[in-house]
């Protein structure tokens, strides 16, 4: 009889940034919201609140201050219109900087902390220009009707949190998924799926593209850098190694 022995693998994450300072700054969160849960343990729980624009002005509050950190420091874009940062600021008081996940044409993807929901999230930073953050605002206006006409995420498509503007930047916070096609194989050396697998995921894309298609919209750049991996789960089977994935696929208009 053949025997599966599952174990759960973190994904690796993609970056350019030194591991120290992201563990550092990994460290410092996690003290900072140990601070709040201690604070927040005698008040009563309330729920949350809108995400809160860069530039505005929030009004004071009577409750119990934790440990204040002050706010980053703005700076000029780069000369293409990237926001410069470091690890550790914020976007906002809400979301902490981690680490660098990518970068594309658009802008880049940041690994952040959610401080008000607790959780890693990736925030795609558009670069501020004009022609980009318009085409931002179509892409967050296509992500509300699949969010809408998909509320379980059974069609294997990203989900959108919410989105805000920071200096000119429009982001968007999406859940954490894990690599890309492109990047798991890379990472092992280009090492191809099993033919269950590659069928499993055609199906999963199959799903994905009829579901677009019945809300009349067409995915213009399906190619396997834009499919992530939602899970990873190894399994070993005889002296074989295979990885079985949920893929979710962004949509766009054409």
């Amino acid at each position: 009889m053949e025997t599966r022995e599952k174990r759960k693998a973190a994904s690796a994450k993609a970056g350019s940034e030194p591991e120290e300072k992201r563990q550092r700054c990994l460290a410092d969160h996690r003290e900072d919201d140990d601070a709040r849960g201690k604070t927040a343990s005698t008040s009563s729980r309330e729920p949350h609140a809108p995400v809160v624009a860069a530039t505005s002005r929030e009004a004071p509050s009577s409750k119990p201050q934790t440990k204040e950190r002050p706010p980053s420091p703005r700076r000029p874009d780069d000369k293409v219109g990237h926001l410069v940062y470091e690890l550790g600021e914020s976007l906002t008081p809400r979301y902490k900087i981690l680490s660098k996940v990518g970068e594309g044409t658009f802008g880049r993807v940041l690994e952040c902390w959610d401080r008000q929901r607790k959780e890693y999230c990736a925030v795609k930073v558009i670069r501020n220009v004009k022609k980009y953050r318009d085409a931002a605002m179509i892409e967050i206006e296509v992500l509300r009707a699949t969010a809408k006409a998909d509320e379980i995420g059974l069609w294997h498509c990203v989900a959108l949190k919410e989105w805000f503007s920071y200096h000119g930047h429009v982001c968007m916070v999406f859940e954490k998924l894990g690599l890309s096609l492109y990047d798991f194989l890379r990472k092992n050396h280009y090492r191809p799926f099993s033919m269950d697998l590659v069928r499993e995921f055609g199906v999963q894309l199959l799903e994905s593209v009829a579901f677009l298609h019945g809300l009349t919209l067409i995915h213009t750049d399906l190619k396997p850098e834009n499919i992530l991996l939602e899970s990873l789960e190894y399994i070993r089977e005889r002296d074989s190694t295979s990885v079985i994935s949920l893929l979710k696929a962004k949509p766009e208009r054409p």
